[in-house]
């Protein structure tokens, strides 16, 4: 909606190490030799997946340069943050209760590069060879507050252009039911570099809200940081919305972008 370039020169992403946790339904850790295996299959045009190092737990990766490590826990999360967060995840489907069901977990990162889209990539693309080596149960990218199933990460991981936006950022919506408008915010673009956008009392559809929302994302990525404060935005030269680089009403914590969105 918005056109996807060139990234800007200049406006990559500060560095931030990239993290997601696999879920398990079964104790034994994956084989390391099928998740090599699942990574050449799911992604041959891009560099490929070699074991480093293993100790106990703790498996060290390298592919194209890159380093990643993924830590195995023969144990369920310690929290319920997983089990709260799919119950405001727009993509899962099926009963949320299903998330109890996991006996182990892991965690994956990346060693933390200048390229925080493909630090993201790297750590997106080694989950979903986890999760198929398995059996895998979901995908909790914990920045985005999104849990994610299996089959959907691979379909995402296995784009070879479109970063899986849908993957690292969500949107959490409040509907004013009776007025008959929406706010809505991001979570997980701050974790790529970028201010969270915030939207207040839009009269526009919750699900093209999303939408927008994830596209402008996926411009930002692509872009650099453009939405500067003052200017204004749109799908069309005709229709143009507010820009504002101020303090979140929604939550006060975190400087945002406020997209004036009627």
């Amino acid at each position: 909606m918005f056109g996807v370039g060139k990234r800007r020169r200049g406006g990559a992403p500060k560095r931030v190490q990239q993290l997601a946790i696999p879920l398990f339904l079964g104790p034994s850790a994956p084989s390391l030799a099928r998740v090599v295996e699942q990574w050449d299959a799911l992604f041959p045009g891009v560099p490929p997946l070699q074991v480093r190092s293993e100790q106990a737990t703790v498996t060290s990766f390298e592919a194209g340069g890159a380093s990643l490590m993924c830590v195995y826990r023969p144990v369920p999360l310690s929290s319920d943050e997983a089990s709260e967060s799919v119950r405001t995840s727009w993509m899962w489907t099926g009963d949320a209760a299903e998330l109890e069901g996991h006996r182990a977990h892991a965690v994956v990162t990346a060693a933390g590069t200048d390229d925080v889209v493909a630090d993201a990539w790297n750590v997106t693309r080694l989950s979903a060879c986890l999760l198929r080596a398995g059996p895998g149960l979901a995908l909790y990218w914990s920045n985005g507050h999104q849990v994610h199933r299996p089959e959907v990460v691979v379909e995402f991981a296995a784009d070879p252009q479109t970063p899986p936006v849908p993957l690292w950022v969500g949107v959490s919506l409040q509907e004013n039911v009776a007025g008959g408008l929406s706010s809505a915010m991001t979570h997980g673009l701050e974790a790529l570099g970028h201010r969270e956008f915030e939207v207040l009392d839009t009269r526009m559809d919750s699900a093209e809200l999303r939408e927008t929302l994830l596209e402008l994302a996926l411009h930002v990525l692509d872009q650099g940081p453009v939405l500067q404060h003052g200017r204004t935005f749109g799908p069309s030269q005709d229709v143009r919305w507010g820009i504002e680089h101020v303090r979140g009403r929604l939550d006060p914590t975190r400087n945002v972008i406020r997209l004036g969105i009627p």
